[in-house]
């Protein structure tokens, strides 16, 4: 299973790290909250450029 938040979110929510984490496995892969404490996990990071009109 996979999930992604854009990077923006965790700025914009203000959660800690752990919070962030646990999120993502329960919303956006539907794996327990702890999920990510396991061994058998696989985490990616990346940047984002946010563009916007004014």
């Amino acid at each position: 299973r996979q999930g992604v938040f854009l990077p923006q979110v965790a700025e914009e929510t203000g959660w800690s790290k752990e919070e962030f984490l646990s999120n993502l496995c329960m919303y956006k892969a539907g794996l327990p909250p702890d999920a990510w404490k396991k061994g058998d996990i696989e985490i990616y990071t990346f940047q984002a450029e946010v563009f916007s009109e004014e």
